[in-house]
This record gives structure tokens, sequence and C-alpha cells, in this order.
């Protein structure tokens, strides 16, 4: 057994109580560890003071440093359990007091400095109050703006970059020069001039600063009221929340406490191992743990190129995790993990609570996986630039509306208002829901508007079985099929390859045909037999897939193929959008659009369903993805045969829009050439 500070409910510093709790067993790759000294931050306070995020009691407090033991474990005990991959030695020359001083305040700092690309001779602008001036002074600030005696506006100086640890951002930026990106570390900004900048916590990190630290480059600053022993941990606590520490707060052998004087609290995993003495390892029995790789709100910084920021994590380790409030979050591209996930225990894995909390609001609770439509809508005359996303969009909805509902929308031929509105209604709440897995105050939003809804209002059923209607057979043909057509205008070969095959196979000439008789010489047939047409769809769904990540979540706990441990409750999800960019999948050539990889003699041929993921795969596979393939050969061929496309811009590069489905952001402007006479 061990001793270790703890409370069973709620409330002021006295709450805690000290007693006894059994020493964790470390896992494969961790390391059981004593602790010669720990460090308290404000997230300590606000997570006894009131539920600031989900624990069970009873709570020792010191961040939740335990992973795989019990989550309430933390580092005001005498023993604990963390990952080794976490882990950096202790440099010679600091003392355990001060290097249990450096971690998240050096790293922090760091971080904003990466952020901001800080260079030699910039202007950093950081706020601080009136005690403290002169200790920033003495640290070698060359100003520092009391910002209790001075206003904001009365600052002369303009800063090349301004750091924000403390909620100030409407005062950052009348300080800031125009154009000067605000850093904030406290909350997502929604100005773009301002970056929310999260904590990416590694022993890796550590490590790079030790030169620095030995140098003196980097010095520990401790507060002068320290050192705080073990047993004064209470009132270790309450100078903590008189606001006023400074530095660090030092404590004795055989514990010692410091208290941290920077309010952030985007990081909440310090955890002060290269201050331990390491006392265990656990090599040989149990599964590890995937690397960490951050936080699931850490890519909050990332969201407008989410995907591509994984494929870069993803090309360095093809299995990684993010830590989140209660469970963990893998990220995978090994097609074995997927295969095992997918298929091979696909009893182990479901959607999951998490997921389906998330998603309910946009898709109902109704879960299908629905064909999509085989109409073909009529050919409009297109003169100059048009949005070929929009078109494509407004054609996908009138064939699931009629083919699903019998009903006529009407949003390509006569562009329906109600019709566009729904369009564009369903395209922001897509975005906004999907905003809910990076954003940790997303329930209370939803629940500060919850007394506006009158359920009795609305045929909840019939609802959710059209929304999921909507995202099968809208979304995903039209996303794709608006890739497809940017990539063809980017290989303009490519484009006439498939264009030559549409006249080969159909019979048609150059000049002779009318569209309603071309259109009739489509069937079953001449789809099958278009394999290079079907190869360059494939290729655009392996690069541009129309769900670029999804997963499940684990039902118990697993051990996937490997070597990493899923624990009852963590997230798997598959990279399909990263993983189309693997070399050790796809080859050298990846990330180049080559339909003929998927040809051999010029007959397609398909690749394993877990490599492939664009339709999901095991059980669950697409069920419309024959039908998927039907409609977007149908609406190609027919646009093919008549217009040669090119791009409005051809130096403008097409970006995505961060939601459940790849949507190209602000639209595919295309110019259309009429090949013949219509």
């Amino acid at each position: 057994m061990q001793k270790a500070w703890f409370y069973e409910e709620h409330g002021p510093k006295e709450v805690l109580k000290l007693g006894d709790f059994p020493i964790p067993s470390p896992l494969h790759n961790q390391l059981l560890v004593e602790v010669r000294a720990a460090a308290l931050n404000p997230i300590d306070s606000k997570r006894r003071q009131k539920p600031f995020c989900p624990s069970e009691f009873p709570v020792v407090p010191g961040c939740d440093v335990a992973e795989g033991q019990p989550k309430q474990l933390g580092t005001l005990a005498e023993f604990i359990v963390v990952e080794e991959s976490l882990v950096a030695k202790k440099p010679k020359n600091l003392s355990f007091e001060e290097a249990a001083s450096l971690p998240l305040a050096v790293q922090t700092a760091i971080e904003g400095f990466i952020t901001a690309d800080f260079k030699e001779g910039d202007n950093f602008c950081s706020w601080w109050s009136t005690r403290k001036v002169e200790f920033v002074k003495s640290l070698g600030a060359d100003e520092v703006v009391d910002y209790t005696k001075t206003r904001y506006e009365e600052i002369e100086e303009k800063y090349d970059y301004v750091y924000d640890t403390i909620a100030r951002l409407k005062n950052s930026f009348v300080v800031a020069k125009d154009g000067a990106p605000i850093i904030d570390i406290t909350w997502p900004p929604s100005n773009p001039r301002a970056v929310y900048s999260s904590l990416t916590v590694s022993g890796e990190n550590l490590e790079k600063l030790e030169p620095f630290l030995e140098t003196g480059k980097l010095k520990a600053v401790i507060d002068p009221t320290g050192p705080y022993n073990f047993m004064d941990v209470i009132q270790a606590f309450g100078y903590l929340e008189t606001g006023r520490a400074r530095g660090k707060e030092n404590g004795h052998p055989l514990h010692h406490l410091h208290l941290h004087s920077n309010p952030s609290s985007s990081n909440l995993h310090d955890f002060l191992v290269p201050h331990a003495q390491t006392l265990h390892r656990q090599r040989h029995k149990n599964p590890n743990y995937a690397p960490v790789n951050g936080t699931v709100f850490g890519q909050l910084f990332y969201f407008n190129n989410l995907y591509d920021h994984q494929t870069e994590v993803a090309q360095k380790q093809r299995t990684f995790r993010l830590l989140g409030l209660e469970e963990s979050e893998l990220y995978t591209t090994d097609t074995r993990n997927i295969e095992h996930m997918l298929k091979t225990n696909f009893d182990k894995y479901s959607k999951g609570m998490y997921n389906q909390d998330i998603v309910t609001d946009l898709f109902g609770e109704e879960e299908m996986l629905l064909n999509l439509s085989d109409s073909c809508p009529r050919l409009r005359l297109l003169k100059g630039f048009f949005d070929m996303q929009d078109v494509l969009m407004r054609c996908t909805l009138d064939s699931i509306f009629k083919v699903g509902f019998g009903v006529e929308l009407n949003c390509l031929e006569g562009y329906s208002k109600e019709g566009t509105a729904f369009m564009k209604a369903f395209d922001d709440s897509n975005a906004l829901v999907y905003w809910r897995y990076v954003d940790p105050f997303w329930k209370l939003k939803r629940f500060l508007l919850e007394s506006d809804k009158d359920p009795e209002k609305m045929n909840r059923y019939l609802r959710d079985i059209i929304l999921n209607f909507m995202i099968a057979g809208k979304d995903t043909s039209a996303n794709t099929l608006s890739w497809f057509f940017y990539m063809l205008c980017k290989n303009p070969l490519v484009q006439e390859i498939v264009a030559q095959e549409v006249r080969k196979v159909t019979g048609s000439s150059q000049d002779d045909d009318e569209v309603e008789d071309f259109m009739a010489k489509i069937t079953d047939t001449t789809l099958e037999q278009m394999h290079y047409l079907h190869a360059t769809l494939t290729e655009t769904l392996r690069l541009y897939p129309a769900v670029p990540i999804d997963g499940r979540c684990a039902e118990v706990d697993d051990v996937l193929p490997d070597g990493f441990r899923m624990k009852k409750g963590d997230g798997l999800y598959y990279m399909a959008y990263a993983m189309g960019r693997m070399t050790y999948i796809w080859g050298k050539d990846a990330e180049d659009f080559r339909p003929e990889r998927w040809l051999s003699n010029g007959i397609f041929q398909p690749e394993s369903p877990f490599k492939f993921v664009a339709f999901h795969a095991g059980p669950r596979i697409c069920l419309g993805k024959d039908f998927a393939y039907r409609q977007m050969k149908i609406v190609s061929i027919a646009l093919l045969r008549f217009f040669r496309f090119k791009l409005a811009d051809d130096t403008k590069k097409a970006t995505y829009r961060t939601m459940f489905t790849l949507h190209i952001d602000g639209g595919l402007h295309l110019r259309a050439i009429p090949r013949t006479r219509l």
C-alpha cells in the first residue's frame, strides 16, 4: 500500500484527505515510478471544486497520469504508473525540485513560439499583473506593461506576436500589429487572425530542452514561499488558490509540491516524469498502448486541414493515440487493424454511445446504409464558368428524393428555393456537428438550446430515415464526382482517355448524337465495359474518399494485430484519407493520381476492402456501393461525351471543408467546352 491525497466529493481544499491506496502495477511499455517531486496546477483546484471534467471518486489530484490504471489516480501519491514514451531523463545539473517546475511551463512557451514561427528580432508581448512586473523584468524582459495600471489603448508600441494565456483575446488585438498572429491557449478563438495552440506532450519534447537547461539558457523559477512538504498539501492548495503563485512551489522529500503560476488548462497531462525515480518496468507480459500524439481537443488547431495533419502523423506512426477526457482514441492506417475491427472481431466493436451522441442531432437515431439512385438527370447547356459541385449536389439530391420518396424536388432544373435552402442547411449542419469531435463544450451548448425544441412537432422516425437517405444518396456521390472532375481537369490526358472509352464503348461518333439518343445507349452492359472509367473513379476515391475517417468503439478490452492495446470504451478510427497516401500501402507513387494502378491488361482489378476502405468493409460494407458506381458512371459518361472541362482558375488548389464527408471548400468552378453540337 502507499499513501496518497484524495477527495470523495467536490468542494474547498478541506475535502482533501490522506489515506492508503494500492500501488499500481505497470503494463507493457509502462513504468512504475516513485514520485520525488510533483506540481499542482490550477486545473487540479478546478477539478476538486466542481465537476470540471468527468471523474470517479475517490480522486487523487495531480492530473490524469495512470493510463491503464484507474483514471482517478494522480501524482499526489507515493507511486504512479506512466507510459515510457512520456519519460525524459532529468538533467544532471537540476534538482528534483527544479525539474518539477519545468515540463508544463517550458513546453507551453515553446509551443507558442513554434506556432507563431517566432524569429530573432521579432517583438513578442505577454500580459502580467503589478505584483509580477519586477519578477518578469528580472527574467530578462525588455519592457513590461502593467495591465492593472495601463489601458491597452494607451500602449504605443505594436507587437509582432501576442501570446494570450489568460483569455484576454480582445485586448490582444489592440496591441498587435495589423495582421500579426494572436496565439491563444485558453479557448479555440473564432477570429481568423487568432489561432488556438494546444500542447503536445512527449518525453522527446522534454529531451530537446536538455542542452538549454545544462547551459543555463533555461532556468527553473521557484516560488520563495516553498517548499511544501507532502503533509502540507492542503496548505499548498490554499496558496495556489490565492492566485499569487510565482514560478513553482517546492517541497521537501519525500514529496515536493510545486505550484504552477500559469493559469492555462490546455494541458491536462503534465506528467512530471523527468523528476521521478524509475522503480520497475514491465515489458514481457502485457500488450502496450499506442504512442500518444497529443489530445483529442488539440486537433482544434489543425481542424481546417485535419486530414492532412493526420496523414503527416500516420507517415511516422501507423497507429497512434489521442487522449480524451474519459477514453482514448486510436487512429490507424494498418490494414490488419482495420480487418480486425470490421470483420474478424466485428462483434467487439460498435458505433458506441460517444459517436451516436454526437451525430444524433444530424442523422437521428436510425442508423442505415442505403442504396443510391440509378436515375440520370437531364443535361443542361452550360455556358461560361459554373460551380460543378453545386450542380452535382443538386443532381444527386433530386435523384435520391425521386427514387426514395417519389418527390420531384427540382433543385437542378427549377432551382427550387425550398430544395436549395434545405441543401444548404444540411451541409452547414454536417460541418457544425462534425466540429463536436474536437469541441469539449458542445454538450453544454446543446443543453442551453435544448429548451427551444418541441419533440411533439416532429415525426422523428421519418426525419431520421430521410436524413440518412440524404447523407448516403447526396453527399457521397456528389463529393466523389466533384473530386473526380477536379482530378480530370488537373490531368487532361486522363480526361481524354475516359472520353475516348465512352465513345468507343457506346459506339457514338463525334458529331451525330443527340443527348436523348446517346442516353439510350447507356445500359448495364455498357457500364460494365468501361474499365478505365471505373479505375479513374476508384483512384479518385482512393485519394479523396467520400468519408475521410470512420471507426468504431471497443465494447470490450482487446489487443490489435499490431500489438497495441484497446480498452473498453476506446475509439478506433481508420483514416481512409491518410491511407490513400501511405507509401507502405500503395507504393512510392501513393500520392500520384494514376488510374492505371487498378488495371491489368485493360481490365479493372479490385483491391482488398481493408486496403481500399472508401466503402467501409466487413459485414457492414456499404450496400449502395454498386449503385453508387452506377450513378457516378452515368453522370460522368453523359457529361464527358458532350463536354470537355477546365478549371476556372488553374492556379487554385482545391481544399476540403472538414466535415463528415469530403466536401470541396468553396465549390468547384469549371468551364465546360462543348465537344459537339447539342
